[in-house]
């Protein structure tokens, strides 16, 4: 009996925890960036993410070079903006930068790139 229960110890214990889908990665970073957002900032935040990594890219690099720190939790609004965003929505039209609109030192340099505008979020290219 206690060797069953060394094996079984032992698998649980070397069994590697399942890796995060790509909608679990977007959805933290979503809700890092604009959680308490209307969905339409969040699907557009996704976009710029999306966007921002082009074919091949890394959410993760791109997020962190962004500055958002990543939600361990994302609420289900973000993994359904996630999902809407993953299925081809960009309500931004390309944009692979976003930020506050009070903050106008960059509404200034970005303003003949905006794309979009949400909620106090502009939404432009680079």
């Amino acid at each position: 009996m206690k060797r069953i229960i060394a094996l079984i110890l032992s698998a649980v214990l070397v069994t590697p925890s399942p890796l995060p889908s790509e909608t679990e990665i977007l959805a933290s970073y979503i809700e890092g960036a604009a959680g308490c957002e209307t969905l339409a900032v969040m699907c557009a935040v996704g976009a710029v993410l999306i966007n921002r990594c082009g074919d091949g890219g890394d959410l993760v690099a791109e997020g962190d070079s962004l500055g958002i720190l990543p939600s361990p939790s994302p609420s289900d609004e973000a993994v359904f903006a996630a999902k809407l965003v993953l299925d081809g929505l960009d309500l931004t039209d390309g944009a692979t930068l976003f930020f506050k609109s009070t903050d106008t030192a960059l509404y200034e340099k970005h303003a003949h790139l905006v794309t979009y505008s949400s909620d106090g979020y502009i939404f432009a290219r680079e």
